[in-house]
């Protein structure tokens, strides 16, 4: 059998087991690339979620949204009005 990295390069040239890397090889992309490469990634979560039955669906968003709220209430998370994230990203699409 193939040592680990070897089994798990992936189609960029390496290793998917060492996620460090993967992350800076994503970050060298161009934009676009990196758009799909997100959409891809985000794709293949949603496919993984189909497989899993509906209580634990519920489950993993109940912990989720537990954890989001509990560090809004510590104050590690501030959060943003959806306004000026929506006026962000219509900025950022006319620009391209």
């Amino acid at each position: 059998m193939l040592p680990l990295d070897e089994r798990c390069t992936g189609r960029y040239g390496f290793p998917v087991s060492d996620q460090a890397a993967v992350l800076e090889a994503a970050l060298q992309l161009p934009t676009d690339q990196r758009a799909d490469l997100a959409s891809e990634l985000l794709r293949s979560l949603d496919a993984d979620e189909a497989t899993l039955p509906q209580a634990e669906v519920e489950r993993r968003w109940s912990a989720e949204l537990a954890r989001r709220a509990e560090r809004a209430l510590r104050g590690e998370s501030t959060g943003r009005d959806a306004t000026s994230v929506l006026s962000e990203i219509e900025a950022k699409l006319r620009a391209r």
